[in-house]
């Protein structure tokens, strides 16, 4: 009981204390407010102020620079416009004078070569006709009209090619010896006509050749000769191997002495031969690198037939030649001509075969040797009585005997038996 009254004594002393703190307290809470009020208003006014300072200076002058922005644009906007226009009307200009210019260039072009054509219509109308005289004239020379010549020269040569590469031969060899063969032949028919030129007008058959009759002098015949030769040998020097080059030498020397053999010996077929079959060894040599047996077994049958078709060619003129001086096989065996052509014919016909057996060709091949000698006979039926014209004929069957044992050799490596 002391303790509760002693608490209650004791609150009755913290009232009066109490209530005075309230009243403090509650004093502090009104000033507080008042404070908040004024601080409110503080901060509302001084917002206002910024905001009126804000719209009397800042405002003005973001307006003047977006004016001056606009100006600006508006400025380099119109800059660029002229800028483009004077680019234009100067692009548009310079095409004018440009095309101004093309049309000027075009028209002296134009003019300049009316001129130049005019010209070259009175210069040909003033040489043509030389000029076609002329060329006339060196295709006479190499025998151009007359390709019988390079034929016969050519398939003993592909009967080579050939048996060298037992089939088709390399095509660049192919080509050079295709090129060298009419080179070669224009070449010697060229010589042969620069020798002969004090024969050839005194024969019945060759006295329009150009050199017979002074239409060509001996020194355009000659350089024509040489330009052909350098030709070949250097077809032969760029494109095939040293044996064939040393090879080719020889028929260099072959092709440049026949048309001399005829003053000094009575067998100038059978070197006509030699020259003729030398691109033989050549073949083999290009293909293969060396020459084998064979290689020479076909040079000889070569140099056989060659002195049958040459001595053939050679009755045609044989009285010509018998009074001009000429020498030949036809002038002499005389009567015995025609006996002197069928064992040149036999032997060559024999050594094909033996040919053939040693290389063991196949029945196309031996096909193509029958038609080969019914050509042969036909020829010796053709040449009977010595008719020039008809010894002609038999002459010119020669390029389809060649092509018959061409196509035979052919068959044989291109379609294999069985």
């Amino acid at each position: 009981m002391h303790a509760v009254n002693t608490i209650r004594e004791l609150l009755r002393r913290l009232a009066p204390a109490t209530r005075t703190l309230g009243l403090r307290l509650r004093a502090l809470a009104v000033q507080g407010r008042k404070a908040g009020r004024w601080a409110l208003s503080r901060a509302a006014q001084g917002w206002q102020q910024l905001r009126g300072r804000a719209q009397q200076t800042v405002q003005p002058r973001l307006l003047d620079t977006g004016r001056w922005l606009r100006r600006q644009y508006r400025t380099l906007t119109e800059k660029c416009r002229d800028l483009l226009v004077r680019g234009l009307h100067r692009a548009r200009k310079g095409a004018q004078q440009l095309q101004q210019r093309w049309q000027g260039l075009w028209t002296a072009l134009r003019l300049w070569g009316r001129s130049r054509w005019q010209a070259l219509r009175r210069w040909l109308s003033v040489y043509g006709p030389l000029l076609q005289q002329r060329s006339e004239q060196y295709a006479a020379l190499i025998r151009l009209d007359k390709p019988i010549g390079w034929l016969l020269l050519l398939w003993p040569c592909l009967w080579a090619l050939w048996i060298a590469a037992e089939g088709l031969p390399d095509l660049q060899v192919l080509a050079v010896f295709l090129c060298g063969v009419f080179l070669m032949r224009s070449a010697g028919v060229a010589l042969n006509d620069i020798a002969d030129r004090h024969f050839d007008s005194q024969v019945q058959r060759t006295r329009n050749r150009p050199l017979a009759t002074g239409a060509i002098t001996p020194l355009e015949a000659l350089v024509v000769a040489m330009v052909l030769l350098f030709c070949a040998f250097l077809l032969a020097a760029l494109f095939l191997n040293t044996l064939t080059l040393l090879l080719a030498m020889i028929a260099l020397l072959l092709a440049a002495t026949y048309p001399f053999m005829k003053r000094f010996t009575w067998l100038p077929q059978l070197y006509l031969g030699l020259a003729f079959a030398w691109g033989i060894p050549m073949a083999f040599a290009a293909q293969t690198g060396q020459v084998p047996v064979v290689a020479w077994a076909l040079l000889v049958a070569s140099i056989l037939w060659t002195a049958s078709y040459d001595t053939i060619y050679a009755l045609m003129d044989r009285e010509d030649d018998q009074r001009i001086g000429v020498k030949s096989t036809a002038i002499l065996l005389a009567d015995a001509d025609l006996v002197f052509i069928t064992a040149m014919l036999l032997l060559f016909n024999a050594a094909l075969l033996a040919i053939a057996y040693t290389l063991q060709l196949g029945s196309w091949f031996y096909l193509a040797w029958l038609c080969a000698l019914g050509n042969n006979v036909y020829q010796l039926w053709l040449i009977r009585k010595r008719e020039p014209a008809h010894c002609m004929r038999a002459f010119s069957s020669n390029n389809y005997c060649g092509m018959i044992i061409f196509i035979g050799i052919a068959l044989h490596y291109g379609i294999p038996p069985g």
